[in-house]
């Protein structure tokens, strides 16, 4: 009788322990998977991101938006930056940080203000200007990191 209790203490024992094991291992692979799903979301998001500045810096090059006025201040062609950048900025406004969004609001507050006030002159130009080249900038050097990193990996 004492046999037999033993036995199926040792059975019970090793059934919770077994169990405990496959749990614990079931766990960490649904880790892991989880892990490389959020990976894999980044990276599209990444790739998604880096295409739409792609897109601005293409245009960015193909036209001249910023020119320098020879007079200390800079030209800013508010045509071509609503008709071709604009669009390409809000149609991906969401994957732009905190900063960037900062400079793209600020941007087109100055813009609507100076249409409103029909108050276009040199100094708003160039206010504009400034902000819109250091957006450009900060994304080519995400740009320049991005291929940087993605060679080394």
């Amino acid at each position: 009788m004492n046999n037999i209790i033993i036995t199926g203490f040792f059975s019970l024992g090793s059934s919770i322990i077994g169990a405990g094991i496959a749990l614990f291992a079931q766990n960490l692979i649904l880790r892991k998977q989880i892990k490389h799903e959020e990976e894999k979301e980044n990276k599209a998001r990444k790739n998604e991101y880096m295409a739409v500045c792609n897109q601005i810096l293409m245009v960015d090059g193909e036209n001249l938006i910023v020119t320098d006025s020879r007079n200390g201040y800079w030209n800013f062609d508010v045509s071509v930056y609503k008709k071709s950048v604009r669009p390409i900025i809000y149609s991906k406004f969401h994957l732009f940080d905190a900063e960037l969004k900062e400079f793209i609001l600020d941007i087109d507050m100055r813009i609507a203000t100076a249409d409103h006030d029909e108050n276009w002159n040199s100094n708003v130009e160039n206010q504009i200007a400034e902000i819109y080249l250091r957006f450009i900038q900060i994304i080519k050097n995400e740009q320049f990191i991005y291929e940087f990193v993605k060679d080394t990996q």
